[in-house]
């Protein structure tokens, strides 16, 4: 959280940036959302500084499983959590 804690310091977040790199890759764009970062701002989740991802681990490993030969109906096996975003995967490649 941005908001420190009762020791002062801020709590750990789950959100990053990851790079894909290599032939088959579409170069040059940028996938996702910059957050708000306002206290209680459009994307604070709880008023803590708590901002959610725009974009899930799902959304940018299901290409890169598909690229290596990862059957479409393996993927929620893989991917539990993949059903609960709009769109299902990123087009990376």
């Amino acid at each position: 959280t941005l908001k420190p804690s009762a020791g002062q310091g801020t709590e750990h977040a789950w959100g990053n940036y990851a790079f894909a790199l290599g032939g088959a890759v579409q170069g040059g764009k940028l996938y996702g959302t910059l957050p708000n970062l306002k206290l209680n701002g459009p994307d604070d989740l709880d008023g803590e500084g708590r901002w959610i991802p725009s974009t899930s681990l799902e959304q940018y490993v299901a290409p890169m499983l598909r690229w290596m030969g990862v059957a479409e109906g393996d993927l929620p096996y893989i991917l539990p959590n993949m059903a609960a975003f709009n769109t299902r995967a990123l087009n990376y490649l």
